[in-house]
C-alpha cells in the first residue's frame, strides 16, 4: 500500500487530544462511494485498506480517530488545515485504489464524552449532526466543507482551493428543513 501522506511525518505529535467536555473541533467524515453496491471481495478489500490507513493517516495529520462505522472514517481536529489535509490525503489514497470517496467537514462546538459501549471517547452535538448531513450531500470524489469551515480565520486558501456553493439539505437539521439551501465550500 502506497503511503500518501503529503505533508506530515508519522512521528508528529497529535494536536487534537480529546478530553471530556465541550471543545471547538473540525470533524471529518469520509465515506467510500457506492460501498454497498460493491461485490463482497471488493468490499472486504476496501474495508481492509480503510482499517489499515485510517489511524496512521489521521495521526499523521495531527488528529484523533473517533470512530469507524463500516466504510466511514470519523476524525476530529483542533486545526482546520489538518482536517483538510486528512480529507485530501484520504481522497488521494483511495484514488490510487481506483475508489471514489465523498468527504464532509464541519466545524463547531462538539461534546466529547466517555462512551462505555465503545470503551472510549465519543462525540455528539449539532456539529456532528451537521457533518453527517453534509456527508450525504457530498458528491463522489468531493470534499464538501461547511461554510464556517471554509471561512475559519486559520483556513489556508493558498493551500486548499475550494469553491463557495449552495446545496439543498437532504434531511431536516435543527431549524432547517429538507430542501433548504445550505452554504458550503467544495473541493475536488
Amino acid at each position: 500500500m502506497k503511503n500518501m501522506l503529503l505533508d506530515r511525518e508519522l512521528s508528529k505529535p497529535l494536536s487534537t487530544a480529546l478530553s471530556a467536555g465541550s471543545q471547538y473541533l473540525h470533524l471529518v467524515f469520509a465515506d467510500v462511494t457506492g460501498f454497498t453496491a460493491l461485490d463482497d471481495d471488493t468490499r472486504r478489500k476496501m474495508l481492509s485498506i480503510l482499517r489499515a490507513m485510517a489511524r496512521p493517516q489521521v495521526e499523521a495529520c495531527s488528529g484523533h480517530l473517533v470512530n469507524m462505522e463500516g466504510d466511514c472514517v470519523i476524525a476530529a481536529f483542533a486545526d482546520v488545515n489538518d482536517a483538510l489535509l486528512l480529507a485530501f490525503n484520504i481522497q488521494a489514497h483511495l484514488n490510487v485504489e481506483e475508489q471514489d470517496v465523498h468527504i464532509a467537514i464541519a466545524s463547531g462546538e462538539v461534546m466529547v464524552a466517555q462512551n462505555t459501549s465503545l470503551d472510549g471517547l465519543d462525540i455528539d452535538g449539532d456539529t456532528v449532526n451537521f457533518a453527517a448531513r453534509l456527508l450525504g450531500m457530498a458528491q463522489s470524489g468531493e470534499v464538501l466543507a461547511a461554510a464556517d469551515t471554509a471561512h475559519d480565520p486559520d483556513f489556508d486558501a493558498n493551500r486548499f482551493k475550494v469553491q463557495n456553493i449552495q446545496r439543498p439539505l437532504k434531511k431536516a437539521l435543527g431549524d432547517k428543513k429538507a430542501g433548504d439551501m445550505i452554504d458550503c465550500a467544495a473541493g475536488p
